[in-house]
């Protein structure tokens, strides 16, 4: 059984797309120079990730808490099936397209075939980043998590987010029966979360964030890639999700109300930007480098309340920016921007050789042309994989597997008999 009750909450699509949008320029930015914003753009991740987290939890509660109460059975089985097609088909594809880009991938299986193996194993179960296992120590030392198709870890993340919610969702509706226990619940795990990244944190040797391979490290995993660390994103925007749809049938805000969350909308939104670069680029603002003690939030937690403040305000106000991110183009760009996410990395390797110029020639305009047509062919290589491929396969995959029961057949009365 899948949801299908409850209306759409368009302007959150197009927020997906936006927080696709910031990766992409994230993972730009690393190959841009200064005079076209590349160290600005570099730190842009910071701010997609915890909105896809924070995002799926609030998706993930308005959409299937009600079911998981009425039908927990039944619905647990839709539920797998959603998601598996949901997430499932593009990421095979896109990382058998990976082997070919990567550089690796062939030799890697020549040469040492045990570690490939283990990898595929792990990427093909979608559990990569569920573990921290070394790999390939004496060619591209890397772990599984990092294996292939490298952005695919946060897929694994949502895969695991996926495997324990219904064990949530339950204890969760429960929980939330207005607006005291929803902040109380975010207050929890919001502190939890904190402390468990700070006790990490001080058990990592100072000297080991100087370290060239500390981005491969269990300390790094740990506070970056695994899905335990991330999941308290996930559950402060279930726990909003589950507060949303608490209210769900209220008239909307107007009034005083109207413009209270408006301000809310604003001012989380300036914080979440605003405060990210302060953190990530203090030199911008004339300050010394960010306490590692603060850094470390930034990268799990730390603004998982800003993002599920903005979400909730999409989803519940009337407001300009509610329209503009549901009108049809942006939700367009926000159904397709799954295949974005992956397939983004395919792009930037076809395209980063001519990022710095052809030859000789590193003129600004030439750069800037190449990372435009670059962002333009990956827009419609997206939409034509997520139109020709994305739909039929989920479609197709939800049909075979979770059938919908026909309905019954309206027997046809002769009309003698209606007559007599």
């Amino acid at each position: 059984m899948v949801p299908s009750s409850r209306p759409r909450l368009e302007a959150l699509t197009g927020l997906r797309y936006v927080a696709a949008l910031t990766v992409l320029l994230a993972h730009m930015g690393h190959n841009l120079p200064a005079a076209l914003g590349g160290p600005q753009l570099s730190v842009l991740s910071a701010v997609g990730m915890p909105l896809f987290f924070t995002l799926s939890g609030f998706l993930m509660a308005y959409n299937y808490s009600a079911p998981f109460r009425e039908r927990f059975g039944r619905t647990l089985w839709g539920y797998a099936v959603a998601r598996f097609a949901r997430i499932y088909p593009v990421y095979i594809v896109c990382l058998l397209v990976s082997f070919s880009f990567c550089g690796t991938f062939f030799n890697e299986l020549l040469l040492f075939p045990a570690d490939t193996l283990t990898t595929l194993a792990y990427q093909g179960t979608l559990t990569h980043s569920w573990v921290h296992v070394p790999v390939f120590p004496t060619g591209n030392p890397r772990t599984v998590c990092q294996g292939y198709l490298g952005v695919s870890w946060s897929v694994s993340t949502e895969a695991f987010f996926y495997l324990v919610f219904p064990l949530f969702a339950l204890p969760l509706a429960k929980f939330v029966t207005g607006r005291g226990r929803m902040l109380a619940g975010v207050a929890a795990v919001y502190a939890a979360y904190l402390v468990a990244g700070y006790l990490v944190y001080r058990r990592v040797p100072p000297e080991a964030f100087g370290y060239a391979d500390f981005n491969m490290s269990r300390a790094w995993w740990k506070l970056y890639l695994c899905p335990y660390m991330r999941f308290g994103e996930f559950l402060i925007g279930a726990l909003a999700g589950q507060y949303f749809l608490l209210r769900a049938g209220r008239p909307p805000a107007t009034g005083a109300r109207w413009w209270a969350g408006a301000a809310l909308l604003t001012a989380a939104a300036v914080a979440l930007v605003g405060g990210n670069f302060r953190l990530l680029l203090p030199q911008e603002f004339g300050a010394g480098p960010t306490p590692k003690w603060l850094f470390f939030p930034s990268q799990n937690v730390l603004y998982a309340p800003l993002c599920a403040v903005i979400i909730y305000q999409l989803a519940a106000l009337p407001s300009l920016a509610q329209r503009a991110l549901g009108c049809r183009p942006m939700v367009v760009l926000g159904e397709m921007s799954y295949c974005l996410y992956l397939l983004h990395p395919l792009a930037q390797s076809l395209y980063h050789p001519r990022t710095f110029g052809e030859g000789p020639l590193q003129a600004l305009h030439v750069v800037a042309y190449n990372n435009l047509g670059m962002v333009v062919v990956l827009h419609f290589l997206c939409l034509g994989v997520y139109r020709y491929w994305e739909v039929p396969a989920r479609e197709w995959l939800r049909a075979k597997l979770d059938p919908k029961p026909k309905a019954p057949a309206l027997s046809v009365v002769p009309a003698e008999r209606r007559a007599a």
